[in-house]
């Protein structure tokens, strides 16, 4: 018996039917509404930043970003975090602009780069150096802080046995920030 060898695009267009089918049969139920940012401290400063959810979490090339200074205030923290939350959306991931922002190798290089002259290095181990990551979440009226433990270069885990800290959404600008402040001290401490 002899199999027929299928091409790329002939192997490409089965799988797309046979997701469609499975969707049909069993379709997902809808990702409830939610808001990202992520907090990144450096040495020289915080990053804040939206992300866009389409169906996983991608930076937002036209979203909010700002820098503070590392001993920017609780109230000028949790102020800019706000923002990023305001500013974060979603995306069916189905769109052909939700591929489009998870492609983002190219932006991500070329953020780090951006941020790594702002910071004045010229080497990934120095820029990287105390590096800390906190994602946040807004959804069903809590919001969600979880510090990660940096690995590598722009990556990270979660903390095993770290449940992060949960506000309400009303919570202050000053209370998120040095809910904030907490969970980037925790994160920077894990690696």
């Amino acid at each position: 018996m002899t199999r027929k060898v299928l091409t790329t695009a002939e192997f490409a267009a089965r799988i797309r039917a046979e997701d469609e089918r499975r969707l049909r049969e069993n379709p997902r139920p809808p990702i409830p509404p939610q808001k990202h940012a992520e907090v990144s401290f450096f040495l020289p400063f915080i990053h804040v930043e939206s992300l866009v959810h389409t169906g996983v979490l991608s930076s937002d090339p036209n979203g909010y970003m700002d820098y503070l200074d590392p001993e920017a205030d609780d109230l000028a923290l949790g102020a800019s975090t706000r923002a990023a939350l305001n500013a974060s959306w979603m995306i069916d991931s189905r769109e052909p602009l939700a591929k489009e922002l998870r492609n983002g190798v190219e932006r991500f290089e070329a953020l780090e780069a951006e941020m790594m002259a702002r910071a004045g290095v010229k080497t990934f181990r120095a820029f990287y150096r105390d590096w800390g990551i906190v994602s946040v979440q807004l959804m069903d009226g809590r919001i969600t802080l979880a510090a990660r433990e940096p690995i590598s270069r722009g990556g990270w885990n979660g903390i095993r046995g770290h449940a992060g800290i949960t506000l309400p959404e009303d919570a202050s600008d000053a209370e998120l920030g040095a809910a904030l402040r907490a969970e980037l001290t925790v994160s920077r401490a894990a690696r």
